[in-house]
């Protein structure tokens, strides 16, 4: 029934990632060009927001969009910041998945566990065809790992 309500807009998004025109379509040569980048610039990365502007210097003569961003949050963090920007996140990354995996099995509150751990893939999962590291995303991936630390936290006082 819901493709009967669905506005006209939804369902166009929807036959496109079907069709891959949008969902992926030219992303696998954006990446190309962003580890093109990357390995010209491999420990400051090109900058801040510059992706674009750096992109338009290595677009591909296949290509017909110019995206603001690499479309990966990892390949964007290498192509901006460089690689020990992203070695960085990769390691805050595995100090959270540590700890999780450290409450899940003291058994602490699993269903908050298993809330703030699902989230936390589902968005780095995401991650690897869109940038979700930018304004709300960004805010709500910091403010769910401070929840995970201050549970981690009070439950740790509370055994004191």
């Amino acid at each position: 029934i819901s493709p009967l309500i669905m506005p006209q807009s939804v369902k166009e998004k929807a036959i496109s990632i079907v069709q891959l025109k949008h969902s992926l379509g030219e992303r696998p040569l954006w990446w190309k060009s962003a580890i093109q980048m990357t390995i010209e610039h491999p420990i400051k990365g090109v900058g801040l927001e510059r992706f674009k502007a750096e992109y338009l210097k290595h677009k591909p003569l296949k290509a017909t969009e110019n995206p603001g961003h690499a479309h990966n949050i990892y390949l964007n963090i290498a192509v901006e910041m460089g690689i020990p920007a992203l070695l960085v996140l990769l390691w805050i990354l595995a100090i959270v998945l540590k700890r999780i995996l450290g409450l899940w099995k003291e058994g602490y509150d699993r269903k908050f566990l298993m809330g703030t751990s699902a989230m936390l893939v589902s968005y780095l999962i995401y991650g690897l065809t869109d940038t979700c590291f930018h304004r709300r995303p960004l805010l709500f991936f910091w403010f769910v790992l401070g929840l995970l630390w201050a549970f981690d936290s009070y439950r740790t006082r509370i055994e004191s």
